[in-house]
C-alpha cells in the first residue's frame, strides 16, 4: 500500500479532545528529593496513568481508524509524548507522524494527515507540539499557551487539535523550542526568536521575528542549542558561541544565570549593574522596550572544536571534537535546591563565576584510563534537573544533582528592600550539590528525546520505545516503561 493510501484510509476519522488549563512557562525550581528511577520493566500493554502537569488536566486524544487494512508506522526515529495530550507521537524515517493513547502501542498508531515529509518533531515542555518540515515549513498545534502558536487568538489557552503552519516562517533549516521559548535558523542563517517574553502586549511583531536592533549579531548562525532553563547557546560560522539569558522575573536582580566565558576571566555579580551603565561590551539589555522579562544577549567568546552544547536548568554542557565533556561548575549547581542562597550577606548579590569542570568519561563507562575506548557522544536531551547523553555505540548515561554536604547557610535575601530590617535569612541543613553522572541500563539506543522537564524518551535500533524519569522521592517512584 502507498504512502499516499496510508495517510487517506488514516484520515478517514481522526478525532483530537483536549482540555487544557494553565501550564507555567519560565525557569523552574528544583523539586525537593528528586531522584532518577532505575528500573526497567517488560513491555506495557495495558492502561496508564493518565499524564498530569502542574495543573493541567487533559481527556485523552480519541482515535479511530476506518481502515480495512491494518496500517502501522515505519522505522521510528522520534517519540514524544507532550505534556496534556495523553498520548505517544512518533517520526518515521518516511517523514509521517503517528499518534497512539497512552496505555497502547504504537500497532494502533494513526497517521497525521496534515503532515508528510517532516524531518523533525519537538515537545515543546508547554503542551504543544512542533514539526519542521523537509521543504522548511514549520507546523505546530497544541495549547496556545504563551501564544507560541498563533499571538492573534483570542483565548490564551485557546487549543489547536490540527497542525497549522506558521506563514511568517520559512525555509527554515534547524529550530528548537523549549518551555515557551522558540528559536529557528533559516536558510540565509538569520535568527528568529518567539515567545521570550520579551513583550508586554501582543502586537505584530510578537510572531517569529528576527531581533530588532541586533541583527548583525544573531546573523550568521550556524549552530542551536537550546536548554530547558534559562540560558540558550547559538554558534555562529566562525565558531563564537552567544547565549540569550532569559528570566521570568521582572526584577533584573532576581534572575538566576549562568554566564560561562570562553575569554579571559568570566563575569561576575556587578555584571547587572555593568549593562545599566553601559560598560558591558559582552551582555546587552535585548527585551523590546516594556516587556515584562528579563532577555539579555551574552558573547562567551570564540570557541573551536565543539560539536555539542546542551543546558539543563542549572549549568551547561559542552563536548569537543577532541572526545571531553565538560560541564560549568557554579554556584547554580552548589545551591540547587535553593537558588537565592547563593547570595552571601558579605557580597549582598550572587557569585556568577565559575569555571569548566571535565568529566571523566573512562570512568563514568567503565572503561579505566583508555581514552581511545570512549564511544562518541551524539547526543544530548537536557532536562530540568538533568540530561541524557546517547554514545555512538547505542549505549547512554546521565548527569544528576547529588548532595555532597548538608549545612546551615546563611544568606542575603535579595529581593528584601525594607531598610529597617535586616535581610539576612537562613537555611539550616540545606543540601548542597554537586554533579554525578551515571551509565544507564540501554542499548542499542538510536535516539534520545526530552519532554523539556524531567522525563525522556528513548527508541532502540528495532523500534522498541521507552521512557526514563526523574521522580520526587516523597511521592510513589513509577518504573522506567517500555512502550
Amino acid at each position: 500500500m502507498t504512502n499516499l493510501c496510508k495517510i487517506i484510509l488514516a484520515s478517514l476519522a481522526v478525532t483530537f479532545v483536549l482540555i487544557g488549563a494553565e501550564v507555567v512557562f519560565g525557569a523552574r525550581e528544583y523539586r525537593e528529593d528528586a531522584a532518577y528511577d532505575r528500573e526497567l520493566i517488560p513491555e506495557k500493554t495495558g492502561s496508564e496513568e493518565e499524564v498530569k502537569s502542574g495543573n493541567m488536566e487533559s481527556t485523552s486524544i480519541h482515535e479511530e481508524a476506518e481502515a480495512e487494512e491494518k496500517i502501522e508506522p515505519g522505522n521510528i526515529k522520534t517519540v514524544i509524548s507532550p505534556d496534556g495530550m495523553s498520548c505517544m507521537l512518533a517520526l518515521d524515517e518516511d517523514g509521517y507522524v503517528w499518534k497512539w493513547e497512552e496505555g497502547k502501542t504504537k500497532a494502533d498508531a494513526v497517521v497525521i494527515a496534515e503532515l508528510e515529509g517532516i524531518v523533525q518533531i519537538v515537545d515543546t515542555g508547554s503542551g504543544s507540539v512542533y514539526a519542521l518540515t523537509e521543504k522548511g515549513d514549520v507546523y505546530a498545534w497544541g495549547i496556545n499557551r504563551g501564544l507560541l502558536i498563533d499571538p492573534e487568538a483570542d483565548e490564551y489557552n485557546i487549543v489547536f487539535p490540527n497542525p497549522i503552519k506558521l506563514s511568517n516562517l520559512s525555509n527554515i533549516v534547524k529550530m528548537e523550542v523549549s518551555n515557551g521559548r522558540a528559536f529557528a535558523v533559516d536558510q540565509n542563517s538569520r535568527l528568529f526568536v518567539w515567545g521570550l517574553g520579551r513583550y508586554k502586549y501582543v502586537t505584530p511583531d510578537y510572531v517569529p521575528s528576527l531581533m530588532d536592533g541586533y541583527e548583525e549579531q544573531t546573523a550568521n548562525v550556524e549552530e542551536i542549542y537550546v536548554g530547558t532553563g534559562d540560558f540558550h547557546y547559538f554558534k555562529r560560522k566562525n565558531d563564537e558561541i552567544f547565549s540569550i539569558l532569559l528570566s521570568e522575573h521582572l526584577a533584573d536582580d532576581l534572575s538566576y544565570f549562568i554566564v560561562p566565558n570562553f575569554e579571559g576571566e568570566p563575569a561576575v555579580s556587578d555584571w547587572l549593574s555593568d549593562i545599566r551603565e553601559g560598560k558591558s561590551e559582552r551582555i546587552f539589555d535585548v527585551r523590546v522596550e516594556g516587556g515584562p522579562q528579563c532577555v539579555y544577549l551574552y558573547e562567551m567568546g570564540k570557541k573551536e572544536d565543539i560539536d555539542l552544547i546542551s543546558a539543563d536548568g542549572f549549568t551547561m554542557y559542552m563536548y569537543q571534537a577532541d572526545g571531553t565533556l565538560w560541564y560549568w561548575n557554579n554556584d547554580m549547581i552548589t545551591y540547587h535546591d535553593k537558588k537565592r542562597a547563593g547570595a552571601s550577606v558579605e557580597r549582598r548579590d550572587l557569585d556568577y563565576s565559575g569555571f569548566f569542570e571535565e568529566a571523566d568519561l573512562g570512568e563514568i563507562l567503565d572503561m579505566g584510563s583508555d581514552s581511545r575506548a570512549v564511544p562518541k557522544i551524539i547526543s544530548i536531551s537536557p532536562g530540568i534537573d538533568g540530561a541524557l547523553f546517547l554514545l555512538e555505540n547505542g549505549e547512554v548515561f546521565t548527569s544528576e544533582y547529588v548532595t555532597t554536604e548538608i549545612k546551615d547557610v546563611e544568606y542575603f535575601d535579595r529581593g528584601y528592600n525594607n531598610p529597617l530590617k535586616t535581610a539576612t535569612r537562613h537555611a539550616y541543613d540545606l543540601p548542597l550539590k554537586g554533579v554525578s553522572f551515571r551509565k544507564l541500563d540501554f542499548e542499542n539506543i538510536i535516539n534520545i528525546s526530552s519532554n523539556k522537564n524531567n522525563k525522556f524518551f528513548l527508541v532502540d535500533e528495532d523500534g522498541n520505545i521507552f521512557s526514563y524519569q526523574i521522580e520526587n522521592q516523597t511521592e510513589e517512584r513509577s518504573s522506567l516503561y517500555a512502550y
